[in-house]
């Protein structure tokens, strides 16, 4: 029962967030003209946008075995900060008008925009605000993971997990954009751009090497990193 309730905790602020969104989505995005979109399920859609995220953070903290306050607030935070990274990089996904718009002709669909040339955006059009925005988004995830994940310790597995965040993200975006080209004449304008990936992708090994040369050095020294096994449950 202790364990339910520290994890319910530790769940607690993300999903108040996530809540938080859709209820703002819906607002949002939400037209009268598009009435006939919703019809009863006017906050289903929203709500899908949280159910793979949500699915997420229940499986990882399930797995976790370090039930210990330290960790908890940690990880709350994380998950906190990993749907923040969701929700401004895909944003929304609108489900509504995928189930229930009609194919637009074929002469009217939308590709995606994408780059896959190093550094053009970044010698282009991109302004200095998006680099650095593009560098500090995933800077923390460089410094979550090596504190939350004791597998993932080295700069390589750090790198690693970082790709495959950053791919991960800049599809889905492809794909929605994609999708919604093909139902919306007004359609979403992400794009997968290979300058974002590598801002995203470097940002995560400068967390990760402020967290190895400064922070690490600093929690320990000041005994801030309780010493727990990593199979510990302290509140069994």
């Amino acid at each position: 029962m202790k364990k339910f309730i520290f994890r319910l905790l530790v769940l607690l602020p993300v999903v108040l967030y996530a809540l938080y969104h859709a209820y703002s989505a819906y607002y949002s995005w939400y037209s009268p003209e598009y009435e006939p979109l919703y019809g009863d399920n006017k906050f289903l859609y929203p709500l899908l946008n949280l159910v793979p995220v949500v699915a997420f953070f229940v499986f990882d903290l399930v797995r976790e075995k370090r039930i210990h306050p330290f960790y908890g607030f940690l990880r709350s935070a994380y998950y906190v900060y990993l749907f923040f990274v969701y929700i401004n990089i895909v944003s929304y996904i609108p489900y509504e008008r995928y189930f229930n718009l009609p194919m637009l002709p074929e002469e009217m669909h939308r590709f995606p925009r994408y780059n896959l040339i190093p550094f053009e955006t970044i010698t282009g059009s991109i302004t200095p605000l998006n680099i650095y925005g593009n560098l500090l988004v995933l800077l923390p995830l460089g410094m979550f993971l090596p504190l939350l994940y004791p597998r993932i310790s080295s700069a390589k597995q750090v790198f690693v997990v970082a790709f495959l965040t950053v791919l991960g993200l800049e599809t889905i975006q492809f794909i929605v954009s994609y999708f919604d080209g093909m139902v919306y004449e007004y359609a979403e304008g992400r794009a997968f751009d290979i300058d974002d990936f590598l801002l995203n992708v470097t940002g995560s090994m400068v967390g990760y090497a402020l967290w190895k040369k400064v922070l690490e050095p600093l929690l320990k020294r000041w005994k801030m990193i309780p010493k727990i096994p990593e199979q510990t449950e302290l509140l069994s």
